[in-house]
């Protein structure tokens, strides 16, 4: 009787042994688990962050762009003018000259 009452007891603990293992791999799984979802959500949220910033970039880009055309169109536009002004200037320059040999 005694010896199977040791066995038992040895069984016990063994098994208690065991039960504490699992419960210690239950908790360390669940922590993993725990910094598995932080890590994935802060990549998530490093990931969203990036793209923003990607798309502002575009947006800068695309402003700056229509801004510097927009300066060109200005620019060619005040080269028309001066061209038409100095074109305007010739123009009475030459028929003041022509009044003025005809007159001599």
């Amino acid at each position: 009787k005694n010896g199977e009452k040791v066995k038992e007891g040895l069984q016990r603990k063994k098994k208690e042994k065991e039960l504490k293992e699992d419960e210690e791999k239950i908790a360390k799984a669940e922590r993993m688990t725990e910094q598995k979802r932080k890590a994935d959500k802060l990549a998530e949220e490093k990931r969203i962050k990036e793209e923003q910033e990607e798309s502002k970039r575009i947006k800068e880009e695309k402003l700056a762009e229509r801004k510097r055309i927009e300066e060109e169109k200005v620019a060619e536009y005040k080269r028309i003018k001066e061209d038409q002004e100095e074109s305007k200037r010739k123009i009475k320059e030459e028929k003041i000259l022509e009044s003025e040999t005809e007159e001599s």
